[in-house]
């Protein structure tokens, strides 16, 4: 009920919401899954973001980080690592709270740098996540 007159008031001044827009890496490579995979997770603490779960047969990795005087919030990151054609893919979603200022982007693109550390042959593509 406290939302839906907040966002209604919001509305009736004219300011408008909108959701936080991910920062999503896209990251490939001739490498096995196994040795990117590695690679990725130990890039999440290279990052600065804590693991919180991972699981290594279907690829996943789950981590975050708290945002300093974030008063609890913390962005959040979820990685796919998988086997695509000739080539092992990883997927990098990082999502943020409404009202937390950052570019996810850039995030998405030192996590692609510190895997290429291990994974030299990695191409990094940052998809744009504008609205359209």
């Amino acid at each position: 009920m406290k939302i839906t007159i907040v966002l209604l008031a919001l509305m009736l001044t004219g300011i408008t919401v909108s959701a936080q827009k991910p920062g999503v890496g896209v990251f490939t490579s001739k490498q096995p899954v196994d040795k990117v995979y590695a690679a990725a997770l130990q890039a999440v603490s290279n990052i600065r973001f804590s693991v919180k779960n991972t699981d290594k047969t279907s690829g996943t990795i789950q981590a975050e980080q708290y945002i300093v005087m974030g008063e609890g919030k913390v962005i959040n990151l979820f990685v796919n690592v998988t086997k695509e054609g000739d080539s092992t893919q990883v997927k990098a979603t990082f999502n943020k709270p409404f009202g937390v200022s950052g570019n996810l982007a850039k995030i998405a693109k030192e996590y692609g740098e510190q895997i290429k550390k291990t994974i030299t042959d990695l191409n990094i593509t940052i998809e744009d996540q504008k609205k359209k």
